[in-house]
C-alpha cells in the first residue's frame, strides 16, 4: 500500500531521542515537574514544519506536553524554550505528593501509625544518618525525615519534606512513578554490611529482600489518602529496623532479628482495613514500637 505523504511522519531518529532525554536530565524538562515518564514535543509543531530538529524539541511528560498544546493553563512557547537547557547531570532527586486527608498515618509492615494529636512523630531513629520522621499539618502528612545511610555513614537516600535526594554513585537506582519512590543498591558490603547480607540471604522471610542480587534501601508509596506505606532497610552497626509489605524486623546486639506481622498470618488475611492502628498520645519513638511489640530496648 503506498502511503499518504501528506499524513506519513517518519519515526524520531533514536540518536535524537537519547540526546534530548540526556538534555531534560532523564525526567520533564519542566524544572516544575518531577515527572519521570516522557516524551517529546515539537515546539515547531509537527503539522507546520515537518522536521524532528532536535533544536526545536523538548523532552517533556504526558501532563505538560497536554499543557503545552491545549491545556486549560497553556505553556507558552518562551517558557519552553527557557526549559530547554542541557542539565549538567541526569536528576538525582525526586518529589512525594500525598493527597490531604484524614487520618494522617503511616503503614510499616502491616502496623498503620499514627499521632492522636501534635504534630508529627519520630517513627524511629537509629542515629541521625538512619532514622524516620513524619509532621502533621492540618489534613496532610509530610515525611519531615527520612535518611539511610552506608556502613561508614554517607547517607544515600535522603527524604525532607516529601523531597528526595539520592547519592550519585555507581550502583544506585532510583525509580519513581506519580505516589511511589523506590531506591535499590547492589547487595554488597559498600552499601549494607556483610553481617547483615548474611542475615538476609540465611533467614527468612529477610532474603525476600534480596533480588537478583540487589536490596531494595526504600520504596515510599502512597496507598490511600493521608496514608504512606514506608519499605527499607536502616542499619547502624549491629542494629537495624528492616520493613517490607508484610513485616517489620528489628535486630537487636546479641539476640539478632525478631519480626512482627499486623494480621493473621495462620488465615493469611491482608486486608489492609483489618490492621490494627497504633495510636499515641505522646512521642512515637523506636522505644514506643519496641514496647508496643513487647521487646528489650537497644
Amino acid at each position: 500500500m503506498t502511503k499518504n505523504k501528506s499524513n506519513y511522519r517518519p519515526a524520531v531518529p533514536p540518536e535524537t531521542k537519547r540526546d534530548l532525554y540526556r538534555e531534560a536530565g532523564n525526567k520533564c524538562a519542566n524544572p516544575g515537574c518531577p515527572n519521570r515518564l516522557v516524551e517529546l514535543h515539537h515546539i515547531h509543531e509537527w503539522h507546520v514544519y515537518q522536521t524532528h530538529d532536535a533544536k526545536h524539541m523538548i523532552a517533556i511528560c504526558p501532563t505538560c506536553h497536554g499543557h503545552a498544546h491545549y491545556g486549560e493553563m497553556k505553556i507558552e512557547e518562551s517558557t519552553i524554550r527557557s526549559w530547554k537547557k542541557a542539565r549538567p547531570n541526569p536528576s538525582n532527586t525526586g518529589y512525594l505528593y500525598i493527597e490531604p486527608g484524614p487520618p494522617p498515618r503511616i503503614l510499616m509492615g502491616r502496623i498503620y501509625w499514627n499521632r492522636k494529636d501534635g504534630d508529627g512523630a519520630i517513627v524511629f531513629q537509629l542515629s541521625a544518618r538512619n532514622q524516620v520522621s513524619f509532621r502533621v499539618i492540618p489534613g496532610n502528612i509530610l515525611l519531615a525525615s527520612l535518611v539511610v545511610s552506608d556502613p561508614v555513614g554517607n547517607a544515600i537516600v535522603e527524604l525532607r519534606e516529601n523531597h528526595l535526594i539520592h547519592a550519585r554513585r555507581e550502583g544506585v537506582k532510583f525509580e519513581q512513578r506519580p505516589g511511589q519512590l523506590r531506591v535499590t543498591v547492589p547487595a554488597t558490603d559498600e552499601f549494607v554490611s556483610c553481617a547483615m547480607i548474611d542475615n538476609f540471604q540465611t533467614s527468612y522471610p529477610l532474603r525476600l529482600l534480596v533480588k537478583e542480587e540487589r536490596i531494595t534501601l526504600i520504596d515510599i508509596q502512597v496507598i490511600d489518602i493521608g496514608t504512606v506505606q514506608v519499605e527499607g532497610v536502616w542499619i547502624e552497626g549491629d542494629r537495624a529496623v528492616v520493613a517490607n509489605a508484610d513485616f517489620v524486623y528489628i535486630h537487636r546486639p546479641g539476640i539478632g532479628f525478631n519480626g512482627w506481622t499486623g494480621y493473621d498470618k495462620v488465615r493469611g488475611d491482608k486486608d489492609l482495613s483489618n490492621l490494627p492502628l497504633v495510636t499515641f498520645d505522646g512521642p512515637l519513638e523506636i522505644s514506643v514500637m519496641q514496647a508496643f511489640f513487647k521487646i528489650p530496648a537497644f
